[in-house]
């Protein structure tokens, strides 16, 4: 409905208001950041410690008298995780697929609100139309009443098309009630879908007319449209993400390699602790293979698997 701003403003409206908005938008976010995890997992890590351990020496070691020795010690831990087999990127592209099916997710919610909102709008406009005919009814019909009961008293009608039309004023007049009643629903289901009680659906106000050329459809539209709608973007988005969780789940089952890097400062005493000699680093590469885990890594790339087998499915 172009150049209606009481649609443009209730469509505003319910994009503000509405709670499954609200819904879509939170769970947008809530996997942007297991994104933003899984991005994380791929790159080094660094930690900075300080510590000051004492340790209670026994009879048999000299100790200081009061039976303590302490150290203090500043480092910095440095661990990267090789991703030979693709393992963590896989992770990520499945993390990053979820994310853009969550976005295009929020978009369809918000597709979605504005059509109810737009159809909403379109029963409010005939329900309106409707009671237009309805009162333009109930008005012949008085008129109608008025002049039989004139011929009446004049003896040119009978009695029986007199009660016929009494009769054709009170179902008129009982049809004009239901479209009004008629006009107050629409307007009520306006207001839920605005996220407000039925109070605020008595301040709308009547739809402006539509020009039927609006409503012309193209005569050629393109198959291409249907993969463009946002469910079925949604659910490619699903299957690509299963496909890489996958990869993920089978790189598991490989040898991983690691590397730790320690460097640091210790020293007994506070006064030393920056001299060259308290300086000391240290160097770990380390390499990892699952021998037994009672199943768990088969049973883990069973169930990708089948996640996979069912996104496929939902898509098709």
């Amino acid at each position: 409905r172009r150049g209606d701003a009481q649609l443009d403003a209730l469509t505003r409206e319910a994009m503000r208001d509405n709670p499954d908005l609200s819904v879509a938008e939170a769970r947008m976010r809530h996997a942007a950041a297991q994104t933003g995890t899984a991005a994380a997992a791929r790159l080094p890590a660094l930690d900075a410690n300080a510590s000051l351990p004492g340790t209670l020496l026994g009879g048999d070691f000299p100790r200081p008298a009061s039976g303590y020795v302490t150290a203090r010690q500043l480092n910095l831990t440095g661990a990267y995780a090789f991703d030979l087999w693709g393992g963590r990127r896989a992770a990520w592209e499945a993390a990053l697929g979820r994310q853009r099916a969550a976005e295009v997710d929020a978009r369809a919610a918000e597709l979605t609100l504005s059509t109810q909102v737009a159809q909403a709008y379109a029963e409010l406009d005939y329900a309106f139309s409707a009671h237009d005919v309805a009162q333009a009814d109930l008005e012949r019909a008085r008129k109608l009443l008025d002049l039989t009961r004139q011929r009446t008293q004049a003896g040119i009608d009978s009695l029986a098309l007199q009660r016929q039309a009494e009769s054709e004023l009170a179902g008129a007049g009982q049809k004009n009630a239901q479209t009004a009643q008629h006009v107050e629903s629409a307007r009520i289901q306006l207001a839920v879908l605005l996220g407000q009680g039925p109070d605020r659906g008595l301040s709308i106000a009547r739809p402006q007319r539509l020009d039927a050329a609006e409503l012309a459809v193209p005569e050629n539209l393109p198959t291409g449209l249907l993969g463009r709608r946002p469910d079925i973007v949604a659910a490619r988005w699903r299957v690509e993400a299963a496909r890489h969780d996958i990869d993920a789940a089978r790189a598991q089952f490989f040898p991983n390699v690691s590397l730790t890097a320690v460097l640091g400062l210790l020293s007994a005493h506070t006064t030393d602790l920056f001299d060259a000699a308290s300086r000391f680093s240290l160097a770990t590469p380390a390499v990892s293979l699952p021998l037994f885990d009672g199943g768990r890594l088969r049973a883990n790339l069973a169930g990708r698997d089948a996640e996979y087998d069912l996104a496929v499915a939902q898509y098709n």
